[in-house]
């Protein structure tokens, strides 16, 4: 029993740092997005999409910001300086991989080793965790689901598409 007890408080800590992250809760934004520093244009761009398929999904305008207010949870994209400091190992990616992680209860973090990698991992979250659906070019062609919330599971994504 006391084997039971001493496993249960050891592994705690790990279950309570994988709390899935809300970034929208009932049509109300939940999160900021937290964009790399001098992001090219390509990202930028990518961002903006996300920020119109999230509000096209659920009605919040999700914000650029450096950091989010309190209350608030955190999306990174790219290499941010929170990002930088968590030290991923990316490295044995290809340019096109992505890692989607959750460094803390109210953090998601997007990032590839490339500006393109980190792009297609901005688009698997959007698949992944929105529904959002590129079945033909053009806006007739992207299929986006109405939803009041978008909660995202706190697992891992280590992906070469």
């Amino acid at each position: 029993m006391q084997v039971l007890i001493c496993a249960a408080l050891v592994m705690a800590p790990a279950f309570a740092a994988a709390a899935d992250v809300t970034i929208v809760r009932d049509g109300q934004p939940a999160a900021v997005i937290v964009l790399q520093p001098d992001a090219p244009d390509q990202l930028a761009e990518a961002v903006t999409e996300m920020q119109a398929l999230i509000q096209r999904s659920t009605g919040a305008a999700l914000q650029l910001a450096e950091a989010a207010p309190a209350g608030l949870a955190e999306v990174h994209v790219g290499r941010t300086a929170y990002v930088q400091g968590l030290g991923l190992e990316l490295g044995d990616l290809d340019g096109d991989g992505f890692v989607i992680r959750f460094p803390r209860p109210d953090t998601v973090v997007i990032v590839g080793p490339t500006d393109w990698g980190t792009e297609f991992g901005l688009y698997e979250f959007l698949e992944r965790y929105v529904g959002v659906r590129w079945l033909m070019p053009g806006p007739d062609g992207t299929y986006v689901p109405a939803r009041r919330s978008i909660t995202v599971p706190a697992e891992p994504v280590r992906d070469e598409p």
